[in-house]
């Protein structure tokens, strides 16, 4: 009995490509709309039960197209969304959200991929959101400030990059079966 949950993080947006830009729209850049298209390819085809996205609009814009190749609506999850951050310069940021209330965003978000039915879904999600909710799958309760901010540091993940991840019922254990995988953006 196992849930594989592909993880992907959306495509190249606006903000990626200038996160200062005031009054950014939150859309794909053409090079993002590009990376869409190839990431929904790859699961062309694929048995897929189900699509979740984030709310915000570079992750649902991924998903749908996704969904469009499939012929899947996809469904937003609330706790799916992106750590609020506040960006200082082009690299650098600082965190809105507390570690307490992201904690209990990535247990909302456990709680919700365990309770799949057996299957493989996708989960279209951001960056700094995928590499914690696989830190705190990992590590559970053991996750803090200082191991997230090193698995941060540590764990890129592409815009289009597929990260696939697995739940064994039986051994109530996750599992990191790939990591950023971008074969299909080239």
């Amino acid at each position: 009995m196992r849930i594989i949950i592909y993880l992907v993080r959306h495509a190249e947006a606006e903000v990626n490509a200038n996160p200062l830009t005031v009054n950014k729209e939150d859309v794909l850049t053409e090079k993002g709309a590009r990376q869409a298209r190839l990431v929904a390819e790859r699961f062309r085809g694929a048995k897929i039960d189900g699509v979740y996205t984030s709310k915000i609009g570079r992750a649902r814009l991924t998903a749908r197209e996704i969904g469009g190749v499939l012929g899947m609506v996809s469904v937003t999850v609330e706790s799916l969304k992106e750590r609020k951050v506040v960006y200082t310069s082009a690299k650098e940021y600082s965190y809105v959200e507390t570690f307490a209330a992201l904690k209990d965003r990535l247990a909302e978000s456990k709680k919700f991929l365990e309770d799949r039915p057996v299957g493989s879904f996708i989960v279209v999600s951001h960056a700094l959101y995928i590499r914690a909710l696989v830190a705190y799958l990992v590590f559970g309760e053991l996750l803090d400030e200082n191991l997230l901010e090193k698995m941060t540091a540590a764990f890129l993940v592409g815009n289009g990059s597929v990260t696939t991840i697995s739940y064994q019922h039986d051994k109530s254990r996750w599992y990191v079966e790939s990591w950023n995988d971008e074969v299909h953006l080239s």
